[in-house]
């Protein structure tokens, strides 16, 4: 999550920079930053979601301690296993929006700036 607020950032500082009149190649750069975006959001559902899913998954084996009945047991194994199939995905789309963000950003960068990140000696 931190990477990809900080890539948010960035761009945003790009855009807010007097020095930038125009972003060439604008569909990588907002690109990027929906990927960003995307990353991001995913991350703050998983940080609400998977605490839960850790809260009901000690009161299933609690309940099992208790000797409670086995609807209610079964009721909660099945809330937790929604909730882990959900967290499990959302870190998916986390990783991999990221790294989309990533590469689309990257390639903004070698085709805006690809002059200047010449290595022959000129």
């Amino acid at each position: 999550m931190t990477y990809a607020a900080a890539l948010l950032a960035l761009q945003s500082s790009i855009l807010l920079a007097k020095e930038i009149t125009r972003v060439d190649w604008s569909w990588f750069f907002v690109a990027a930053g929906g990927g960003a975006l995307l990353s991001l959001t995913a991350g703050c559902v998983i940080v609400v979601v998977r605490p839960r899913d850790a809260r009901l998954t000690a009161r299933t084996a609690r309940f099992r301690v208790e000797q409670k009945s086995q609807c209610e047991i079964d009721a909660l194994r099945h809330s937790t296993e929604k909730l882990g199939k959900l967290t499990n995905r959302l870190i998916s789309v986390q990783v991999s929006a990221f790294a989309f963000a990533v590469v689309a950003f990257l390639i903004w960068v070698i085709l805006s700036f690809g002059t200047k990140l010449s290595l022959a000696a000129g």
